[in-house]
């Protein structure tokens, strides 16, 4: 992987523009046995591509009064290529050889641009309480097409498949507003919309698993309401930090899988959208050092995730039913002790952490055959 960044920072009386431009680069190839799909001694090798440019330009301002100002502009360019080939394997070594006409070889091209303007206003109404309101524009538009060079059986695929494209534009929000009991203590309340982009689903890989699915799948939405506390105490030694909040997440993305009509234990994953879900949560963050050697820290939180409305395919999801992978009990509880040692400034640390997740489900239907009920650990 290689990653490239540029900053460039200039500072005036009004406020300070900044802007940074990076370069991400990543390849990576898994190899894994495809007896399955086309029987022993063979394996499926999956190459991927990918490359994002990112770009973003911001002022923020130093005014000297009690409004400041935040504006920017961000794009993003990504495009990602990814092959999937099967070949035969040696039945000793597992190695394979590229044999041309054995069996699978198709590919996938991707580009995915991306545009945002954000704008965001603070407001002292006092020394102590503050109002924050901001809002994001946003572009994006995904372009993918697949191509069949072979199917399975090692003979000529469908060839280059349909253009799929997805495009949405929108504009999210925030709000929040803060109040200091003093120097030490703030409340706040928050309210944040987000959003996770859609895409499309590969009808070429469909093609040949001979099953239909959607040709793809749109974008999921969350809005955050949250109240929290930050604190400090005996002049920092002590932070106490809390925070309820409560998410209404609508059209889910999940994962559907469609069957082989051929093969009834062939599933073929793809994405779609769900129903909602309702998300309560409670986040406590304490730190403490009792000694100048000591420190002390802990970490909770309580996750009620659930359901709120039917999946479109009702075996898929129902009301109640627990969002995957979420922990209903998580926390953290560390300790670090810090000796002086003889010598130029030398110390000796030592540390304990202790961690618990609790048990979560990987589908959200209880009753889902691939359903697995991942154990709590500590």
């Amino acid at each position: 992987m290689n990653r490239y960044n540029a900053e460039l920072e200039y500072r005036s009386v009004i406020g300070t523009l900044s802007g940074t431009m990076s370069r991400r680069e990543r390849d990576t190839v898994v190899n894994r046995d495809a007896a399955v799909a086309v029987g022993p001694f063979s394996v499926i090798t999956q190459a991927k591509e990918r490359e994002v440019d990112s770009y973003e330009i911001r002022f923020a301002s130093d005014w000297d009064f009690p409004v400041q100002a935040l504006v920017g502009f961000f794009a993003q360019y990504e495009d990602r290529f990814f092959q999937s080939q099967i070949f035969p394997s040696d039945p000793v070594t597992g190695k394979f050889s590229k044999v041309s006409g054995f069996s699978l070889d198709r590919n996938v091209e991707t580009e995915v641009d991306e545009q945002a303007f954000f704008a965001e206003l603070t407001y002292d109404i006092t020394d102590a309480l503050s109002l924050t309101a901001g809002v994001r524009w946003f572009d994006i538009e995904i372009d993918e097409v697949a191509t069949a060079l072979q199917g399975f059986s090692g003979a000529p695929g469908a060839g280059r498949g349909p253009n799929l494209n997805f495009g949405e534009d929108d504009v999210i929000g925030k709000f929040n507003i803060s109040y200091r009991i003093n120097e030490d203590i703030m409340l706040f309340a928050q309210w944040a919309q987000g959003f996770r982009a859609g895409g499309t689903n590969d009808q070429t890989a469909a093609q040949i698993a001979q099953v239909t699915i959607p040709s793809g799948f749109g974008s999921d939405q969350v809005d955050n309401y949250e109240l929290g506390l930050k604190s400090s105490w005996q002049d920092g030694r002590l932070v106490a930090n809390a925070s309820i909040y409560y998410i209404d997440w609508s059209d889910i993305q999940i994962q559907d899988q469609a069957q082989d009509p051929n093969n009834a234990s062939v599933l073929f994953p793809f994405r779609s959208n769900g129903g909602a879900a309702d998300i309560y949560g409670i986040e406590l963050d304490i730190s403490a050092r009792p000694t100048e050697q000591l420190e002390i820290a802990f970490v909770a939180s309580y996750t009620d995730a659930e359901l709120s409305e039917d999946n479109p395919i009702p075996s898929s999801g129902l009301e109640g039913d627990e969002i995957t992978y979420i922990p209903e009990l998580t926390y953290t509880l560390s300790g670090q002790y810090t000796v002086p040692l003889p010598g130029k400034n030398l110390d000796a640390q030592f540390g304990l952490d202790v961690s618990y997740v609790g048990s979560r489900d990987t589908e959200l239907r209880p009753n889902n055959p691939l359903n697995i009920e991942l154990d709590s650990y500590t």
